[in-house]
């Protein structure tokens, strides 16, 4: 049985849709040309919001936004980075 992959902007938007649907619904008063981009900061939003929700550690909380920083300045420099949907929409 073969898997769907869903693509990087599918799973930004469904990930926005599922976690903040009313911050999903705002997407639209976008720029059709513009949406995926909008959903891609929208998901950054999203997991940086979830953070406390996951761990309960200010140090691991810590230590998960500075993974998120040194991730996006990897793709600023040009350089590789972690695997996530979102970084790969946001190196575009």
């Amino acid at each position: 049985m073969q898997m769907n992959k869903i693509s990087t902007q599918d799973y930004c938007r469904n990930f926005v849709r599922d976690t903040d649907y009313n911050l999903y619904l705002l997407n639209f008063f976008a720029p059709r040309d513009k949406r995926p981009f909008v959903l891609t900061i929208m998901a950054l939003h999203c997991e940086l919001r979830l953070i406390p929700k996951k761990v309960h550690d200010p140090m691991l909380m810590q230590i998960r936004l500075q993974w998120w920083r040194d991730e996006i300045d990897k793709i600023k420099n040009g350089d590789g980075y972690a695997p996530s949907p979102i970084l790969d929409e946001l190196r575009g």
